[in-house]
């Protein structure tokens, strides 16, 4: 099985590519001749478009990078899902901090994120970095027994209100609402969509069969270009939205098949502005 999840970086990646599964996309960046990040300067791309956030690194990967996975997924540098295969014994003697963490969110089962210091988050990139074939292997077979994989949702208020409390524009939220009323996706379909929904699966992030991702971005694109197209703005509106779409999206699926095989995972997030030392300080920052 053939699986890519994709690490969104603005900046020049401070870890390179992990094993067979983990790749760094750097939108705008330098291509790099060994391999280790790949760009979105080639094809069809939107890296000229912040407005679209990490947006323009799922587009790329949508229009370019299709054919590689059976599973493609996307994720930022800084927030990373804890998808650790290590039995807790084999982790606790070579990654205590990450067992530490691992612990912590399975305990508490409401957080979306688990705050990590810079030594935790480096020790899950070296634990993803030092993964065994066989160790892949299980991680394959686990990401495959699901049809998408999503951040847990945050929930504190209907998605409106919630977008409106944040000071983002009515404008926006309209223009929002009747595109997605007016998209081809609902052809032969009934709409299911509900804007009162409580959760959000923020961050765009995700990790799903391909199939659905070349769904969903078909969706996503015809939204988000009309939208794009009748409010004038010039924040990073259009990325916010699309953690709106998608959550609308999720819903919409387990309304249409109940089987859909969908589960929520936290993440690892680094806040640290010393990320990228802690890495370099422990060989794992690319030269």
């Amino acid at each position: 099985m053939r699986i890519r999840l994709y690490s969104c970086h603005h900046e020049r990646p401070i870890f390179p590519a992990l094993g067979e599964i983990f790749m760094p996309i750097w939108t705008g960046g330098e291509v790099d001749p060994a391999g280790r990040w790949l760009t979105d300067l080639s094809g069809l791309n939107l890296h000229a478009a912040p407005d679209f956030n990490e947006m323009r690194q799922e587009f790329f990967a949508w229009r370019n990078l299709m054919p590689d996975s059976d599973y493609i997924g996307f994720e930022h540098y800084r927030r990373l899902f804890m998808l650790d295969p290590l039995p807790a014994y084999d982790c606790g003697l070579r990654f205590p901090r990450v067992l530490e963490a691992r612990r912590a969110m399975a305990a508490d089962t409401l957080s979306w994120r688990h705050d990590a210091d810079c030594e935790t988050f480096v020790q899950y990139i070296r634990l993803r970095s030092s993964l065994t074939r066989a160790e892949t292997e299980a991680l394959g077979a686990w990401i495959g027994s699901h049809d998408i994989i999503a951040p847990r949702r945050h929930t504190f208020a209907p998605m409106e209100i919630q977008w409106k409390q944040c000071s983002f524009s009515d404008e926006s939220w309209d223009a929002f609402v009747k595109s997605i009323a007016l998209s081809s996706f609902w052809r032969g379909r009934r709409n299911y969509v509900n804007f009162a929904q409580i959760g959000v699966h923020y961050c765009n992030m995700f990790i799903m069969k391909a199939a659905l991702f070349d769904e969903y971005m078909q969706f996503w694109s015809e939204v988000m270009f009309n939208v794009q197209a009748a409010v004038d703005r010039s924040s990073r509106y259009l990325g916010y939205l699309s953690e709106r779409l998608f959550s609308l999206w999720v819903l919409q699926k387990q309304i249409e098949d109940p089987l859909l095989r969908v589960v929520d995972l936290p993440y690892l997030f680094c806040p640290h502005d010393d990320l990228a030392d802690a890495l370099a300080a422990d060989g794992l920052a690319p030269d």
